[in-house]
C-alpha cells in the first residue's frame, strides 16, 4: 500500500478552460458543485468530457451527469452571450 499525502489532489479536467459549462449555469453555487464533483476530480465520468474526447459536439444543455438543462440550446447560448 502506498502512502498518498492528504493534500494530494486529483488532476483537473483538461477541457476546463474551453468547456462552456460555466456559461450554461447561472448560479455560482450550482457551478461550484458541478466543478467539485466533475471538473476538479472526476472528469473521466463527465458526459461532456466523453463527448469532447470522441470529437462530438457537446450540447450547451448537457450537464456533466448526462442530464439536460431545461430550455433549448439556443436559449442557453443566448444567456451565455449576455
Amino acid at each position: 500500500m502506498t502512502n498518498v499525502p492528504m493534500h494530494a489532489t486529483m488532476p483537473t479536467c483538461p477541457n476546463l478552460e474551453r468547456c462552456s459549462l460555466r456559461q450554461s449555469i447561472g448560479m455560482k453555487e450550482a457551478l461550484a458543485v458541478w466543478h467539485s464533483f466533475y471538473c476538479e476530480s472526476g472528469f473521466v465520468r463527465c458526459e461532456r468530457y466523453k463527448l469532447a474526447c470522441a470529437g462530438s459536439d457537446v450540447p450547451a444543455r448537457l450537464l456533466p451527469n448526462g442530464r439536460l438543462l431545461e430550455g433549448t440550446d439556443a436559449a442557453i447560448a443566448a444567456r451565455r452571450d449576455r
